[in-house]
C-alpha cells in the first residue's frame, strides 16, 4: 500500500509513538528535498503532514524518547546542512519534538561533513535517559544527551576507519556500517571491528543477538555472538540483491507471530524487497514486492495493529513511502 508519494528522493524511514494523543504508531521519512514528513492513520485512512524543510538532503532517521518531559517519540534527522548529498560541506543533525500540540525542530550539530548514519538508545547507562548517536563522512562517531533540554550535552566518543552508511542500536552500543567493509562495534568506552565485507556495508538490523548488514555488493551478511567471540566474527551470506546491485534493507524481526524465531528482509537498488529464509541446504528467498525504483531503506514495526505481525516500510528513489503487510 503506497502512504505517500513526494518529490525528489526517500531516504529513510522509521516508525515510532510519535503522537500519543493519537491511537497506534506513525511512520516518518526523510527525503533529498531536505523535507521530514510524518505518516499517520484516521478514521478515513492516511493523512501526511511535512514537519521541518531543511535547506539540505536528509538521508537517515530515528526515533525514540530522548525528551521524556515531552509526549510521544521525537525524531533524529540527519543529512547535509544545504544542498544534495555530493554537493560536499557540512553535514546537519536535527532533533524534532512535540510540544503544546505542535511540531518543533533545532539542529543540534553540523560535523564538517554529512551525516548518514543515526540512532537512539541508552548509549550510556551511567546516566538517565536515552541519547542520540551519530556519524557520517567526517569519520567521528558523536554522542548526544539532552538532561538539561533545552541544552545538548556533545561528547566525542570514536573515530571510523571509513564514512558510516548505517548504524543501528545493538544493546548500550551501536553497530555502525562503513564503506571501506568495516563493521565497527561501539560503545563509550571505544570501539572496534568485528567483521569486514567483501565492499562498502550500509544498513543493519539487531534483534535478539542476530545482526543482519547489506553491502554494495548486494550481499546481506548475517552474523550472530557480537560478545565474547574471536574477531572478526564469521557471516553467512542470507541473500544477494539480483543482479548484485546495492543492498539498502536489513531488516531482524518477529514479522511472522505464528512461526518460531525472527525472520528475515532486505531490499536494495533492485527495486525488490525480498524475505530471505533458511532451507536444508542454505538459504532462499520470497520476493513480496517490486517498487520499479531502487529503494534506499526498510524498517519493521506494528504499525497496524490490527494485522498479525509486523509490518514493513520501504522507501527509495521513487519518491513512494511504501507499507507492506501480512493479510489476516
Amino acid at each position: 500500500m503506497e502512504l505517500i508519494t513526494v518529490e525528489g528522493k526517500l531516504g529513510g524511514c522509521a516508525i515510532g509513538d510519535l503522537e500519543a494523543d493519537r491511537p497506534g504508531l506513525e511512520a516518518v521519512v526523510v527525503s533529498s528535498e531536505g523535507q521530514v514528513v510524518l505518516v499517520g492513520r484516521t478514521a478515513e485512512g492516511w493523512e501526511s503532514e511535512v514537519l521541518l524543510q531543511a535547506p539540505g538532503e536528509l538521508i537517515q532517521v530515528a526515533t525514540g524518547d530522548l525528551l521524556p518531559q515531552f509526549p510521544g517519540d521525537e525524531i533524529l534527522a540527519g543529512g547535509m546542512l544545504a544542498g544534495g548529498e555530493k554537493a560536499g560541506g557540512d553535514g546537519a543533525l536535527y532533533v524534532l519534538w512535540r510540544e503544546g500540540g505542535a511540531w518543533r525542530s533545532v539542529r543540534i550539530a553540523s560535523p564538517r561533513a554529512l551525516v548518514h548514519a543515526v540512532a537512539v538508545l541508552d548509549f550510556d547507562p551511567d546516566r538517565p535517559g536515552l541519547e542520540a548517536v551519530a556519524a557520517g563522512f567526517d569519520l567521528e562517531v558523536r554522542s548526544f544527551s539532552f538532561g538539561s533540554w533545552p541544552a545538548v550535552a556533545e561528547r566525542f566518543v570514536g573515530t571510523l576507519p571509513a564514512p558510516a552508511k548505517g548504524m543501528v542500536p545493538c544493546g548500550s552500543k551501536v553497530a555502525i556500517a562503513c564503506e571501506d567493509g568495516s563493521l565497527i562495534l561501539q560503545g563509550t568506552g571505544g570501539g572496534r571491528s568485528i567483521f569486514r565485507g567483501t565492499s562498502g556495508l550500509a544498513r543493519l538490523g539487531f534483534d535478539a543477538g542476530e545482526l543482519l548488514v547489506s553491502s554494495n555488493a548486494g550481499e546481506l551478511y548475517r552474523l550472530a555472538g557480537l560478545e565474547g567471540q574471536a574477531l572478526p566474527l564469521d557471516a553467512d551470506v542470507v541473500f544477494v540483491e539480483p543482479g548484485g546491485v546495492k543492498g539498502r534493507g536489513a531488516v531482524v524481526a518477529d514479522l511472522e507471530p505464528a512461526r518460531a524465531g525472527l525472520e528475515y528482509a532486505t531490499a536494495g537498488y533492485s527495486g525488490k524487497v525480498h524475505l530471505p529464509y533458511r532451507t536444508h541446504s542454505g538459504y532462499a528467498a520470497i520476493e513480496i514486492y517490486d517498487d520499479g525504483q531502487p529503494l534506499h531503506h526498510l524498517a519493521a514495526g506494528e504499525f497496524v495493529v490490527e494485522s498479525p505481525g509486523l509490518e514493513l516500510l520501504c522507501c527509495g528513489f521513487g519518491g513512494r513511502l511504501v507499507l507492506l503487510q501480512q493479510r489476516p
